[in-house]
């Protein structure tokens, strides 16, 4: 019953390709904290049951996986009962471009309902793990925006609720192991 490392992938990929840059965000290392809940007890255990997994994680696992990771472009900080907190990295050409990281994902499309100066709206499906759903982002500033999300996916056979809320901080020009994704 434990939730795949690609199940969280997938739903930290549309929080991060969420954020089409109305703001003219800043390039450079980005932090973004996700808190999610499962609608359904089910979700929820695999969601808690993959956490513990990884904190018992060997050092030497835990550091290939990362270097796996920020070789993808992002950068797991924190998984725990306050959700996840991953690093990305935004170069000037993807901020002049006007995209985001994860925006072509594997198997997954995305569609801009509304888009304004400090508000995005979008739809998105994919097909591995089956998904769909909607979500917002509200751009605060070029450092930082926030968004929210709910979205059905196929977990274990049968379609699970799954909403969450996010909050993206820009912390620096550098953005270090972390390399952009274009």
């Amino acid at each position: 019953m434990a939730l795949t490392l690609r199940e969280v992938t997938l739903v930290a990929a549309m929080v991060l390709s969420s954020g089409a840059l109305a703001h003219t965000l800043k390039p450079g290392l980005w932090e973004m904290q996700t808190k999610m809940e499962a609608g359904s007890g089910e979700l929820g255990q695999a969601m808690a049951a993959m956490q513990q997994q990884l904190a018992a994680l060997p050092e030497g696992q835990r550091k290939m996986m990362e270097e796996m990771l920020a070789k993808q472009g992002v950068g797991i900080q924190g998984l725990d009962a306050a959700g996840v907190r991953v690093r990305h990295c935004l170069s000037a050409q993807m901020v002049a471009q006007d995209r985001l990281p994860f925006e072509k994902g594997e198997g997954c499309q995305r569609q801009l309902r509304k888009r304004s100066e400090t508000l995005m709206q979008f739809t998105f499906s994919c097909s591995d793990p089956k998904a769909q759903g909607e979500g917002e982002v509200n751009f605060i500033s070029p450092t930082a925006y926030h968004s929210r999300f709910s979205l059905d996916i196929e977990h274990e056979g049968k379609m699970e609720k799954l909403t969450g809320t996010s909050q993206s901080q820009w912390l620096s020009d550098d953005c270090g192991d972390i390399k952009a994704v274009e």
